[in-house]
């Protein structure tokens, strides 16, 4: 069964990146990536999906604002460029990773292995 996968990004090198990652990964569906909150909420009031890469701070500064949106079984993994949302991260029932940016695909890797093994792994820098 493949995650059906959407990408949360405003910046456009992790968004590619993600983008190439996600295509190319058996087990994701994508479906689609979106700049900014709004989009995102869109889509999501009508669709459900399995997993979101999520970017904190957007170009609607509304990244937070998708966790209220979620069944408690999507999966989320955090992309930011800061360390500082890490403990709030940590609060979510839905973060299960937090992955610092710049994103490689060892990164990548690491937490999609993760996530097959239904574990956390809260140090993926």
């Amino acid at each position: 069964m493949k995650l059906k996968t959407v990408i949360l990004e405003d910046s456009l090198v992790a968004k590619i990146s993600l983008e190439n990652f996600c295509k190319n990964y058996p087990f994701i569906e994508f479906i689609d990536s979106y700049e900014t909150a709004a989009e995102a909420i869109e889509y999501l009031k009508e669709n459900k999906v399995d997993l979101i890469f999520l970017d904190v701070e957007l170009k609607d500064g509304l990244g937070w604002k998708i966790l209220d949106l979620l069944d408690s079984d999507t999966t989320v993994v955090l992309t930011t460029s800061h360390e500082k949302y890490f403990d709030e991260a940590k609060k979510s029932i839905n973060i299960k990773h937090f992955m610092l940016k710049p994103i490689y695909l060892d990164k990548f890797l690491m937490i999609m292995s993760q996530l097959e093994k239904g574990g956390k792994n809260w140090s993926a820098n």
